[in-house]
């Protein structure tokens, strides 16, 4: 299973700022920028006991407008590392004038 701590050094390698859960108070990221967090966990069980764990993330990408060339290079990223993926959402975070996607990914 890949580990929080090693996914976030892959995520880091799309060279915008990344942050679990969320930035600090006062700090201001440029857009584009990533947040992702732990979204559950779920054990596959065999004979009576676990036989392997999935830990499911979300990663949410902001930026100032839709930006398919920074969603290709996620997805690309995640391909790359052989790690399973599926879109989730888009939206338009009006109060603060962004956009998100989000992306649930699966640590096996």
């Amino acid at each position: 299973m890949i580990l929080k701590a090693e996914f976030a050094t892959k995520l880091k390698t799309l060279g915008i700022p990344i942050r679990y859960r969320s930035f600090k108070r006062g700090e201001n990221p440029k857009t584009p920028y990533a947040v992702y967090y732990q979204l559950g966990k779920e054990n596959f069980n065999a004979d009576n006991q676990p036989y392997f764990t999935t830990e499911s993330v979300i990663v949410e990408l902001i930026t100032t407008k839709k930006d398919e060339a920074l969603e290709l290079k996620l997805e690309n990223l995640l391909t790359e590392n052989k790690l399973f993926f599926e879109f989730d959402n888009e939206s338009q975070l009006d109060s603060e004038g962004l956009y998100q996607v989000s992306y649930v990914v699966y640590l096996i």
